[in-house]
């Protein structure tokens, strides 16, 4: 029976380890000196376009500690409309949070509002005694 291909290619693989690993050797050098030379020409246009991908996505990191795309509902609406120095829609105080006001929730539908009358606005009237009486 004759041999494909592939099992010749095995065989050859097998019988001439030597090769391979100098094939392989010179192959990462060659990959080496092709990548810093991209590089080294491309530098700042690679910075400045990794700079534009990280403000247009939010990244948080994984278990592994790798670098993954989070687009969940509360970092796009935390990065896109920061709290600080935004006023209650109710009493006029230090907005703390934000209350969703669709449902199902969207990024750019909330108003900004203090802790004591976010529990209101949900029905928890004894959590809004004890922030009233924390300050």
């Amino acid at each position: 029976m004759k041999k494909t291909g592939a099992e010749k290619a095995k065989e050859w693989r097998k019988n001439n380890p030597e090769k391979i690993k100098a094939y392989l050797e010179r192959t990462k050098k060659h990959r080496k000196e092709v990548r810093e030379k991209y590089y080294s020409k491309n530098r700042d246009w690679l910075l400045e376009n990794e700079r534009n991908k990280l403000k247009e996505t939010n990244y948080k990191r994984n278990k592994s500690g790798k670098r993954k795309e989070d687009n969940t509902l509360r970092s796009v609406t935390r990065n896109k409309y920061p709290i600080k120095g935004e006023k209650c829609a109710k009493c006029g105080k230090d907005a703390e949070q934000r209350h969703h006001t669709t449902e199902p929730k969207e990024a750019d539908k909330f108003i900004f509002v203090c802790k004591k009358c976010h529990y209101k606005i949900h029905g928890m009237k004894d959590y809004a005694k004890e922030v009233k009486n924390e300050k």
